[in-house]
């Protein structure tokens, strides 16, 4: 039997872009809720008029 190696004693290769993607991902779902939010503030103002 082969002894089983946990995935924290493996060199993390592969980590750093993960966590790059993440921030990628964080910045774009967080530019997309600011347009949302802005578009339903422009459209509120332009409907309360």
């Amino acid at each position: 039997m082969t002894p089983v190696v946990s995935s924290s004693a493996l060199p993390d290769y592969y980590g750093e872009e993960r966590r790059a993607r993440r921030r990628v991902r964080v910045r774009q779902t967080l530019a997309w809720a600011g347009l949302f939010a802005g578009l339903t503030l422009a459209l509120r103002r332009i409907g309360g008029r």
